[in-house]
């Protein structure tokens, strides 16, 4: 489901019946909490939206901080940006599940800065220098 961020209120109110949803069928979601493809030159995690943990919080639903490398997402359209080397390997981290039952909205920011740590600290176990060139002795 895609909220639009020019509605306010029907984005909320998408975002409600998507918990209520997602906790009744026991389902989980995906949510990309930098708000799009970062354009940082060195690929870093970007500062978290403010929004992006609204429906967990609401919720009470655990969240679990998945770290991705080598995905080179490509642009708005764009048919194919990633290199033959960045398209043939991804590395994911995927971290404990994190309750969010006892946060309170003031606490909120300080909770998507922690888990901002954690998924940055993840990716730094699996980071690829993509343009490095390979190890002597391994195929390319």
């Amino acid at each position: 489901m895609a909220i639009d961020r020019n509605d306010i209120r029907g984005g909320a109110e998408a975002l409600i019946r998507m918990g209520l949803e997602l906790k009744e069928e026991r389902r989980g979601f995906v949510i990309f909490p930098e708000g799009g493809r970062t354009k940082h030159p060195a690929g870093e995690i970007q500062p978290f939206r403010g929004g992006s943990l609204l429906l967990a919080m609401e919720h009470q639903l655990p969240v679990v901080p998945v770290s991705l490398d080598g995905t080179r997402m490509m642009d708005k359209g764009e048919i194919m940006s990633a290199t033959p080397r960045a398209a043939r390997r991804i590395r994911v981290r995927i971290g404990k599940p994190l309750t969010t039952g006892h946060i309170t909205p003031p606490q909120r920011h300080l909770f998507m800065n922690e888990l901002r740590d954690i998924m940055i600290a993840n990716w730094e176990t699996i980071r690829v220098d993509w343009n490095a060139p390979p190890p002597l002795g391994k195929a390319s």
